[in-house]
């Protein structure tokens, strides 16, 4: 069970110490509240560990220690308990966004469509068919932004 963790709590925690461009676009309350979080137990009693969330280390020397403090940590049943939380709260935001182009540049000599074709049946994302960040898209034909269908009744 412990083993199958060390994965996606490795991503997780990566992700957030690195400022993966993904993790940017959570809420900044998740982000603050995870990032304080990690360091409690990635700084506790283990000044090794700095190196962890140190922007100056590299990534390398980051992922060696983040793994050996990681398998550590799992042998303690308290911060299995705050990780498993954690990972559940990630990935509800790592579903919570859909359609966004970010700091693309699009070109296309035909038609360019984001959004979901057809019956939109979930709206309930954190950021959803969003061009931004300085996104530039070049269509050659038409360029539609948004779900087809937003329900039963309505079409765009």
């Amino acid at each position: 069970m412990i083993e199958t963790l060390i994965p996606l709590a490795k991503t997780y925690l990566f992700d957030l110490i690195l400022d993966n461009e993904e993790v940017k676009k959570f809420p900044k309350d998740f982000v603050t509240a995870s990032m304080l979080w990690i360091r409690s137990w990635f700084l506790e009693d283990d000044p090794t560990a700095k190196a962890v969330v140190d922007s100056a280390s590299p990534t390398v020397a980051k992922e060696a220690v983040l793994e050996a403090k990681l398998k550590e940590l799992l042998k303690n049943p308290k911060f299995q308990h705050e990780l498993k939380t954690k990972l559940e709260e990630y990935k509800t935001h790592l579903g919570s966004i859909k359609n966004v182009v970010d700091n693309a540049e699009i070109e296309a000599d035909g038609n360019i469509h984001i959004g979901d074709k057809g019956l939109a049946t979930d709206n309930s994302y954190y950021e959803k068919n969003t061009v931004k960040g300085g996104a530039k898209v070049k269509a050659g034909k038409d360029f539609h932004l948004g779900d087809d269908k937003t329900d039963s009744k309505t079409e765009n």
